[in-house]
Parts: C-alpha cells; structure tokens; sequence
C-alpha cells in the first residue's frame, strides 16, 4: 500500500510548537488522533487537526482505503519557511541597499 500524504505549506508558527503537538498523536490511530486533538489547548492543534483530517479525506478519495484504524507512523519534515517580512537588507560596498548580500 502507498503511503497516504497530506501537507501543510506556510503555516506562521515555530516548527517546535507544532511537532510538540504531533508529538501527542504519532502512533495512533486516525480516528483517536482527531479526537485527542480536539481537546489540546494549544494554538497548533487546529492546523495538525485539518492535515490529519485532509489525510483521511486523501486515504479515502484516492486509494479508496478506509482509514479508521490507519496508524499516524511518519514523523513530518518540519521546516521553517521565511515570511516574506523576514528578508534582510544588507548595504554593499556603495553604501546603497540591496536585498541580498553578494557572494
């Protein structure tokens, strides 16, 4: 069976606040991940709630896999993407502003 994947791109919170909440549900089943993360007092759970959600959504539509007893066993890839306000501005040699430094 092919691994069933869903993704989350550009969500604007540390990469350790959310694996903190997939820390919670890794190993469980889909259906007992939903409901642990309906009660997590944490502002990432939302988001991991909807990825695991449009997982199962994913499994079913796709594959035609019912997805109630599919375990949550990959950790995801967590990488921190810049905003676009996080750009720095470096001076060169002229003294004028440039986006990003020469190399």
């Amino acid at each position: 069976m092919q691994d069933i994947q869903a993704k989350v791109r550009h969500l604007p919170q540390s990469a350790q606040k959310v694996r903190a909440v997939i820390d919670l549900v890794r190993g469980k089943g889909a259906n007992e991940a939903l409901e642990i993360l309906r009660f997590v007092n944490k502002r990432a759970a939302e988001p991991v709630q909807k990825l695991v959600a449009s997982a199962v959504a994913n499994a079913e539509e796709n594959f035609g896999v019912s997805v109630m007893i599919y375990m949550l066993q990959k950790s995801p890839l967590m990488k921190r993407q810049p905003v676009s306000g996080d750009v720095l501005v470096h001076a060169d040699a002229s003294s004028r502003y440039c986006d990003a430094p020469h190399m």
